[in-house]
This record gives C-alpha cells, sequence and structure tokens, in this order.
C-alpha cells in the first residue's frame, strides 16, 4: 500500500490476529482502511510485530506491566529467560515541510507557469528560495526558508509584479526573464532561461541537524523514552526507529555544520539512561528499469546504550536479525508518503501497485497486467488511455497478431517473480492463421507460423 505491498500487509495482520486482540486487529484494520491515518507509521509496526513474532514470543501492547502506558512489543527472544520491550516509531519531516513550504510553491509556480506551456513557449524554470540566516554551524538555531505562509503566496509572491514577468516571457521567449522578490519575511528568485526545458529548484537545507537538541530524531526519541518510562516494566526497553520520510536518518555523509544521527542518539542516551537500545531501521532504493515495481531494501543498525548493558545474547541476535523477517518494501517512506498523497487524490485508496504500462512480447504470445486488463474490460479503464499506457499507436502486437490472422487459443495467469506483488500477470498465446480471420488458404500438413 505504501512502504509494503498489499498483499503482505493482508498476510501480516492474519499473521498477528493469532497472538493479537480481536479488537486490536479491527482498531488497525478501521486506520489502515482510512485515507486520513498515517498509514507509513502503521506499517512499520505491523511489520516489525509480526517479524518479532517469528524469532520469539511477542505479546502486543500489554497491559499488565504495572504502569498506565502500554508498549507496542513485549518480547521474549527465543533462548531468553527474561522479556524486553520496545516501542516503534516512525520519523518523518513532514513538520519541517510544512514549515518551509518549498516544494508546494514550486507546484504552484507549474501551475502559474501551465498556460504559456500550452502555448508552446519553451523555456527552463528555475526557483531560488534563501534561508533566514546564512549563517549555519553546529550549535546554531534550525534553519528556515524565507517564505510566507502559502495562503499568502497569491497576495505576496504570484502579485502584480509577477504577473508582469509572465507577460514578459510572453512578450519575448528568447531572453532571459529574471522575477526576484527579497525582503526581511521572503527572499525568493524565478530565473526564465529560454531554449530548455523544465523546472528546478533549490534552497538551503532545512533538515540538517544544526542544533544537538531541535531536531524531529531528538524530539521524537525523548517522547518514546517518557513512554516506556511510564510502562512499569523494569526490564530491557528499547525504540525501532524507523524512516518515515526523515532525510536525517538517511544522509550518510558527514557535515561540518551538522550533527550526525550517532551523535544524536548518543546525547538521547546520554539524558535517557533507562533505555537499552535504539534500533535504526531505513529504506534503500536500487537502481532499477523495468515495468514490475522497483525494489528496495531495508538497512539496520543497532546502537546499545553504553551506560548498562542489559541485554542478554539472544536478545542482541534477534535485534540484529529481525529486519530480515520484515516484507519486501516496494517504496522509500518518502516515495511512499507522495504515493499516498496521490492515492487519496485520485480516489485510489485501496489499490496497491499494479504493473500498469508493463508488456512483454515473445513469439505468439503477448503478456501484460492482469489487473490492468481487468479495469480495461470493466470500463474503470478506457481504450485511449488504455492505448496511450501501451503506445499501442506505434506498435501495437495484439493488431500484428489480427492481421496475420491469429486467435487466441490460450489465456494462462501466471504470478510475478515476488509471490506478494499486487498484480499478477496474463499471458495470451496466439496460434496458426485461422480461417475464421483470414483468406481460405490450401491445405496443408506442414507447420505455419
Amino acid at each position: 500500500m505504501a512502504i509494503f505491498s498489499r498483499r503482505a500487509i493482508q498476510r501480516m495482520i492474519a499473521e498477528n490476529s493469532s497472538f493479537i486482540e480481536h479488537k486490536s486487529i479491527l482498531k488497525t484494520i478501521d486506520e489502515l482502511n482510512s485515507p486520513a491515518s498515517e498509514v507509513v507509521a502503521l506499517e512499520w509496526e505491523i511489520s516489525f510485530v509480526n517479524a518479532f513474532s517469528q524469532l520469539g514470543v511477542v505479546r502486543y501492547e500489554p497491559d499488565d506491566l504495572g504502569g498506565h502506558k502500554r508498549p507496542d512489543i513485549h518480547f521474549f527472544a527465543t533462548g531468553s529467560k527474561d522479556p524486553l520491550i520496545a516501542d516503534v516509531l516512525s520519523v518523518s519531516d513532514k513538520g519541517l515541510d510544512q514549515a518551509n513550504p518549498f516544494d508546494l510553491l514550486l507546484e504552484q509556480l507549474k501551475q502559474q507557469f501551465s498556460p504559456l506551456r500550452r502555448r508552446a513557449v519553451v523555456g527552463h524554470l528555475a526557483l531560488n528560495v534563501g534561508a533566514t540566516s546564512d549563517r549555519v554551524y553546529k550549535g546554531s538555531e534550525p534553519t528556515t526558508l524565507r517564505l510566507p505562509n502559502p495562503g499568502r503566496f497569491k497576495d505576496v509572491i504570484f502579485a502584480r509584479a509577477f504577473k508582469q514577468f509572465l507577460n514578459d516571457v510572453s512578450n519575448d521567449p528568447n531572453s532571459v526573464h529574471t522575477f526576484v522578490i527579497k525582503n526581511a519575511d521572503v527572499d525568493v528568485s524565478i530565473q526564465f532561461t529560454p531554449q530548455q526545458g523544465g523546472m528546478s529548484g533549490s534552497h538551503p537545507s532545512y533538515t540538517a541537524a544544526h542544533s544537538l537538541t531541535r531536531n524531529p530524531v531528538l524530539n521524537a526519541l525523548r517522547e518514546k523514552a517518557g513512554h516506556l518510562k511510564h510502562c512499569g516494566f523494569s526490564g530491557p526497553s528499547g525504540i525501532i526507529l524507523c524512516d518515515g520520510g526523515c532525510q536525517l536518518l538517511r544522509t550518510k555523509m558527514e557535515n561540518w555544520s551538522a550533527y550526525t544521527l550517532k551523535e544524536i542518539i548518543s546525547e538521547f542516551f546520554r539524558k535517557h539512561r533507562s533505555v537499552d537500545f535504539v534500533l535504526l531501521i531505513c529504506v534503500d532504493q536500487d537502481t532499477f528499469s523495468g515495468v514490475t515495481p522497483s525494489r528496495t531494501n531495508i538497512q539496520s543498525r543497532l546502537y546499545t546504550n553504553s551506560a548498562q548493558s542489559r541485554l542478554n545474547a539472544p536478545m542482541l541476535n534477534s535485534l540484529s536479525t529481525v529486519c530480515n523477517k520484515l516484507p519486501t518494501p516496494y517504496r522509500t517512506p518518502l516515495n511512499a508518503r507522495h504515493h499516498l498523497d496521490w492515492l487519496k487524490k485520485v480516489n485510489r485508496w485501496h489499490e496497491g501497485e499494479s504493473f500498469y504500462g508493463g508488456m512483454t512480447v515473445t513469439g505468439r504470445t503477448i503478456k501484460i497486467s492482469a489487473r490492468v486488463l481487468l479495469q480495461l474490460l470493466s470500463g474503470d479503464l478506457d481504450s485511449k488511455t488504455f492505448d496511450a499506457a501501451y503506445k499501442l499507436s506505434k506498435i501495437n502486437p495484439f493488431g500484428r497478431m489480427r492481421e496475420e490472422g491469429r486467435v487466441i487459443v490460450r489465456a494462462e495467469v501466471k504470478p510475478s517473480d515476488e509471490p506478494e506483488d499486487d498484480d499478477e500477470w496474463i499471458e495470451f498465446e496466439f496460434g496458426q492463421p485461422d480461417s475464421s480471420i483470414s483468406p481460405y488458404r490450401f491445405p496443408t500438413k506442414a507447420k505455419e507460423d
């Protein structure tokens, strides 16, 4: 659905229902089916509860530990006489993105310029936004872009001067044109360069951790530590820190002006000695070309609190290998959030990824997405869109088979190479030329092609 396939999520729900209360499963299902849910965080929780259940005995949100809070996971690792508790935490840059609405400005700029594109005005648009301060270093204030609230874009940015900029571009599309607003609250420049295509945008990074104590990761870890502290559990505890679309978790190169994730977690351990571990989980995108959904890899890193050592060998082994029990991810969390926004917009919340646009032609067989074919036959997908997606106006293998007088002699649904993909392939086999749709021929016993 978001990070994992819908079929993988349904499988994990079914498996988790063997040890999770009925009402909790129903609550999870209701949340997954609601477009208003934080699905990325929910998927991580479902998947880790399921993964740990393959490595020992799991209790989900137990209420008998003596505190007024419940941990997500109470876990007995195989070979361990003692349990641990853990909370699953998903961290994103959503709050930072809302405070620095650069992407929204870029999208609105595209909309503002679209009438000129329709009139065949060719040129590259470059958007640049400045920050409140050019001085960034370890210990400086978090970076904030000099942008107005999105509700004021129309009055502050896309006002009279911008309309004049568009008129200038329209009247003289072969020259470079620049639009600039720079004051105490706004620092925006837009440049049109003729005879080039596309759009680009640049701005100072507002996701880098210039502050050791004021960043999304430490803020979220502190909140979870407070939750674990009030569970009433005296044994080992930890946090599974999952990437929900947070740049700080994915940054691999060190920056002299910003704190690293290791430094942030060390600071967290220094202030929260009762937390034994933080297990970091990230999703890396593979380079991929083809028609099936792109594949990704889950990366994990275990941080332990040097202030104490309450994790025994079976616990450490489970924490080090649990990500191997997770299903194959289909998207990075950041791409998953964008995909979820698109599903909401087009009202397709309950649909997983299909092999839309993919086709394989070999000899007398043609293979396409089974779900796309169902959409076409049900009327949910019109023939014009189908033709465009498969470029049938240029090369139509079905049309070629028809011209050769061949009819379908077999249709077989074939599973994907990945068993939990949300689509199958349907392969059509065409026979020898058939007189039902081709001229009569002199009978021959020789094999016809």
